[in-house]
């Protein structure tokens, strides 16, 4: 339920609250009977989460001056979360799963329970219109991601205790202006992220697999970057509008007590009864975080008769390469993620009576890239590959 300002003065404001519940049941089976390196056995997994959440809010704005605004948010949130009866069965007898016997290896029935511990969060920033062309801001904002239960593979209770929530300061400054005279905007940005508690995958100590990834807190994280975006409506050309966009982003840890383990170099180089091979996630980069990132578009949209309007788009976007996550160069080795650039275009044809056709086009230089690569605990890499150069027909009518 929101309640709203016309927005008609100096101030502009919301009100609002909001309340759900979710649940959620999962029953699993896992067939590694062919597994003959590590865990030749078949599982059953289970257990029920429900989630409460309420929450009130409120946000506006208001001119201080015709030039200066200032603007902000402030919102309570109370959430709740359970693990009910979670249970994790392991088999070397398949045919003893159909019967629910206890299992080989056999946790639970376990409950946990998770409370939401940053309620507060909002925003406060500043609007400055040098002039009616130019705005510069900044602000600074408090956020959250929620925590929760892992929920995944497990062979002790205590791999089921909730991982807390993450939050973040995050810092702002950038400016937006026009060049009329040319058709051009500029829009350009800064910013510094300081995240607590930060969420993510890691491997830890695990007696009987050796190794094992669970989701959980991993730290302090910083991120600095700067991005650039640039639309450009040259004034020669009725119709054409271009853009390109660039980003650098610097993101890592900071501060950490995790310590993670190597799934593949304790397996090739160890011998049995070896202390595990670990690192410090501290001073590492951050999982799925590009360095730079570019981006050029082009759209031409041109009236061909009465009615009908055709257009045309061609966009490219290029990214660095990706850090996976894993401490190790033997492991990064097999879950690597090249940067790339990819190529796509669209021709359409348009109706001023509602209906539309359009030649899609995807990865248009067939170019060969990961687009995501990952290991598991029982010594698997695998790789996803990216769609290859691909063609579409899409066909609309808006009522």
């Amino acid at each position: 339920v929101r309640l709203a300002s016309t927005g008609t003065g100096r101030a502009d404001w919301q009100l609002g609250a909001n309340y759900s519940q979710t649940n959620l049941d999962e029953s699993r089976l896992g067939d590694l009977s062919d597994n003959i390196l590590v865990l030749p056995v078949q599982g059953r997994r289970s257990f029920d989460q429900e989630v409460r959440h309420f929450a009130i809010y409120g946000e506006g704005s208001y001119d201080l001056t015709e030039k200066l605004s200032i603007n902000g948010s402030l919102r309570y949130t109370d959430e709740e979360k359970s693990l009910i009866n979670f249970t994790n069965v392991i088999e070397s007898d398949p045919f003893q799963l159909l019967v629910e016997s206890p299992g080989d290896l056999f946790v639970g029935p376990v409950s946990f329970d998770y409370e939401l511990g940053a309620s507060v969060s909002g925003h406060i920033g500043l609007n400055y219109e040098i002039s009616p062309d130019t705005l510069i801001y900044a602000k600074a904002v408090r956020a959250f991601k929620s925590g929760g239960f892992f929920g995944g593979f497990a062979l002790s209770e205590e791999e089921l205790a909730p991982y807390e929530e993450e939050t973040v300061w995050a810092y702002e400054a950038g400016t937006k202006f026009d060049l009329p005279d040319y058709g051009l905007r500029v829009n350009g940005a800064v910013f510094y992220y300081d995240y607590q508690d930060a969420q993510g995958f890691t491997t830890i100590v695990d007696p009987i697999l050796g190794v094992q990834t669970q989701l959980g807190n991993l730290g302090r994280a910083e991120h600095v970057g700067a991005d650039l975006e640039l639309p450009w409506l040259p004034q020669q050309i009725d119709g054409l509008t271009l853009q390109a966009s660039a980003a650098w982003l610097d993101a890592e840890f900071v501060e950490s007590d995790v310590i993670e383990t190597s799934t593949l170099i304790d397996f090739v180089e160890g011998e049995p009864g070896d202390p595990p091979v670990v690192a410090d996630l501290e001073g590492q980069k951050r999982s799925f975080a590009p360095d730079f990132s570019y981006t050029l578009s082009g759209a031409y949209d041109r009236h061909i008769s009465a009615g009908l309007t055709a257009s045309a788009t061609l966009n490219w976007s290029w990214r660095s390469d990706l850090f996976q996550g894993n401490q190790f160069a033997f492991d990064d080795g097999l879950a690597a993620h090249d940067g790339y650039g990819l190529l796509g275009g669209s021709l359409q044809v348009s109706s001023s009576a509602g209906w539309s056709v359009a030649l899609l086009g995807q990865n248009l230089t067939n170019e060969k890239y990961i687009e995501r690569a990952t290991g598991d605990d029982l010594l698997s890499f695998g790789q996803i590959p990216g769609r290859p150069m691909s063609w579409s027909i899409a066909i609309g009518y808006a009522f």
